[in-house]
């Protein structure tokens, strides 16, 4: 599939409509909000060779991650391909067009990208997790840095600090686990067809210097997962928590030093720990009482045939709990959210799309 990007006509409800001007899906887009709250108060037609996007027939393995990596004002678009082909980059400008460069061009199995500022310059980074032949040949991931000059460098895996594990990566999200004002690196990854291997996941603490290095033991890296998981801060205790999503649902807490504790059972309703399967999740304050909510999405499909599976919204209690301790923090609303119960998602997101001040 190509990366497509949709513009949305100049089709308005009132002034209080502000959808955001330009949308990107990397397969298709399915106008739901459309078949369910009819009338449709916008339309979207594709831009996609307008804008400069190219026709690349790849075989992508993520969704596209957006950032403003030189800091210009405009959003840019990093899409992985898989083995045969590099990561394209495209560069958004004031004419709303994008201009492509190619990164990781060095041969990989290609998967999940993240971006944030690892090495202190105001500019965003790179992070791309690498498969490693379905984990026979596991690899670590790699990093592209955004120079002051604005251009892609790659960084060896040395000296980047990522070589203290090789996985068969699916994908990574950079997250301040220490809170020291670094970023952190957590990087997820499938189980190997080298059933020997039991470690699946890595997570890397940031020096100032933007160097990583591997945490060796923090309590995660063993839980089987497949590509969902959720970074959340569920008991705003100012450390990042992790959902992983299936073949079952687990919860880890964090803490500055590292380390992360499953608290699956204490803090989650009795049956979600069974449930699904999710294809993914996202964080959204439902019931605007500033804490986080979670909404999955049910279903799965990874290479064969896939699972369906019905959504799950869990509402997080945590404002009327002042215990410390691992208590129930969530209270399953799925049965009156008026969710799907069947099909396959791959993945979710959430905003608010009309402007009335709910997710």
């Amino acid at each position: 599939e190509a990366v497509g990007v949709y513009k949305r006509d100049s089709i308005s409800v009132k002034k209080l409509m502000k959808a955001i001007p330009i949308l990107l899906f990397s397969l298709s887009w399915s106008p739901w909000l459309c078949y369910t709250f009819p009338p449709c108060p916008f339309t979207f037609r594709e831009v996609t060779h307008e804008v400069g996007i190219l026709y690349t027939p790849q075989d992508k393995t993520s969704g596209p991650t957006i950032g403003d990596l030189n800091q210009d004002g405009y959003l840019d678009i990093i899409q992985s391909q898989h083995v045969r082909f590099p990561v394209e980059v495209y560069y958004g400008s004031s004419s709303g067009s994008f201009s492509r460069v190619l990164a990781f061009v060095d041969p990989g199995d290609r998967h999940g990208t993240a971006t944030g500022d690892i090495d202190g310059n105001g500019k965003l980074d790179i992070i791309l997790a690498i498969g490693g032949k379905e984990g026979l040949k596991p690899l670590p991931p790699r990093e592209s840095r955004t120079s002051n000059n604005d251009t892609l460098q790659y960084v060896n895996v040395q000296d980047a600090g990522l070589n203290g594990r090789n996985l068969r990566g699916i994908a990574p999200r950079l997250l301040d686990i220490d809170g020291d004002g670094d970023l952190d690196l957590f990087v997820l990854g499938r189980p190997s067809l080298n059933l020997s291997n039991s470690v699946l996941h890595a997570v890397y603490r940031s020096h100032s210097s933007g160097v990583f290095e591997l945490i060796p033991s923090t309590g995660i890296e063993t839980c089987e997962a497949q590509t969902g998981f959720l970074v959340t801060d569920f008991d705003s205790d100012g450390s990042p928590d992790i959902f992983m999503l299936w073949p079952r649902v687990r919860l880890y807490k964090g803490s500055p030093n590292g380390k992360f504790q499953e608290v699956t059972r204490c803090t989650l309703p009795s049956g979600v720990r069974n449930s699904g399967p999710y294809g993914g999740a996202v964080q959204l304050d439902i019931d605007n009482d500033g804490d986080m909510d979670i909404l999955f999405a049910g279903g799965l499909r990874l290479k064969g045939p896939g699972k369906m599976g019905s959504d799950l919204l869990l509402e997080n209690i945590s404002e009327r709990i002042s215990s410390t301790s691992c208590v129930k923090r969530f209270r399953d609303i799925s049965s009156f959210a008026n969710l799907r119960r069947s099909g396959i998602r791959a993945g979710i997101t959430a905003a608010d799309f009309n402007n009335d001040g709910f997710i």
